[in-house]
């Protein structure tokens, strides 16, 4: 299953393009194919408000698909990627 994209925001990052895509409905497992090559770094901040103890997003990725881990309910978030696009 895959998770919602709601927008894809790309900004100049020096010699790197930022690539800023808000995701809805973030659980566990669940998966994005970006579609982005020569991928140099990522990071994913929730952007709603969790329980304290279940604030963790962890984002793994294998190829162009990021792969979510979230500590409790679903989550909405950023997901900022760091590309030599």
């Amino acid at each position: 299953m895959a998770i919602a994209v709601s927008t894809i925001k790309r900004e100049s990052a020096g010699s790197n393009t930022l690539i800023r895509a808000s995701l809805t409905g973030v659980e566990d497992t669940l998966t994005w194919d970006s579609g982005i090559k020569e991928i140099v770094g990522w990071w994913c901040n929730g952007t709603d408000d969790p329980t304290q103890t279940q604030e963790q997003i962890d984002v793994q990725l294998s190829g162009t698909t990021f792969t979510f881990s979230v500590g409790g309910d679903t989550r909405t978030a950023d997901l900022c990627v760091l590309a030599k696009i």
